[in-house]
């Protein structure tokens, strides 16, 4: 060994530790918890409508590939680049206005979508 410099393992097997400057410290910042959309007379009203989502583990992320007109496409980007809002959170919060629309007029109907 030349100079003063020593393995993490001679330590150990010296029965001193491992020392501060070779330990890897790793800060943990806690992940917060994922934003619950807010419970509203319409969000309650299309959750009455029976269906597999009411069993479905809301933590499972499913993968649903869209084909966009470019135009719509490049309006999308526009709003996720320019605003805080990620495309992917406003395609969700549109897709998850017009499900609960359609099934609002389900439940309503009390018959089923037509």
């Amino acid at each position: 060994m030349s100079g003063n410099f020593r393995r993490p393992i001679e330590f150990v097997r010296a029965g001193e530790g491992v020392p501060e400057t070779v330990m890897i410290k790793k800060e943990v910042s806690p992940t917060p918890a994922p934003k619950e959309p807010k419970k509203t007379a319409q969000r309650a009203r299309s959750e009455a409508v029976e269906g597999p989502w009411t069993t479905a583990n809301p933590r499972i992320k499913m993968q649903f590939n869209m084909r966009l007109p470019e135009p719509l496409h490049a309006k999308l980007k526009w709003l996720g680049e320019n605003t805080p809002d990620s495309m992917h959170s406003i395609a969700m919060e549109a897709i998850e206005e017009v499900v609960n629309k359609r099934l609002r007029l389900m439940s309503d109907a009390g018959t089923g979508y037509k």
